[in-house]
């Protein structure tokens, strides 16, 4: 009987961290210089996410872009529907997820802006999108 209520207990509990997943806000970066913050919803690995890039220089540079991405194995790419060069690779890193811009567009962001970088997440709430 107590393997028993142990096993629900740790199955239950092994649910309840699965659901939340990867919801939250991430960033990375410094408020002077280059950065990103990252918005999630997490359902059952599919992503819905916000991503909004800068770069602080003598000139400010601010970009974003959302979509879904499905995350298989820790790892995902999303390719943008309407800049077929725009691919962004997420890949979950224990508690970090590391974005890589890949392909030949630059997605927008504005010059010099780039997605690449290990975001951190800064809450677990359920994100609000612009």
């Amino acid at each position: 009987m107590k393997r028993i209520l142990i096993t629900l207990a740790l199955a239950v509990t092994t649910h309840l961290c699965q659901a939340q997943g990867l919801t939250g806000v991430w960033t990375w970066g410094k408020e002077t210089g280059s950065g990103g913050t990252l918005k999630i919803i997490d359902e059952g690995g599919k992503l819905t996410f916000q991503l909004t890039c800068y770069r602080m220089r003598s000139v400010q540079f601010v970009g974003d872009i959302s979509g879904e991405v499905v995350i298989r194995k820790r790892r995902g790419v999303f390719r943008s529907p309407e800049l077929p060069d725009c691919r962004i690779v997420f890949r979950v890193e224990g508690n970090a997820i590391t974005l890589e811009q890949t392909g030949k567009g630059d997605c927008e962001f504005g010059t010099g802006v780039q997605a690449d970088g290990t975001y951190r997440r800064r809450s677990s709430a359920v994100p609000t999108f612009d």
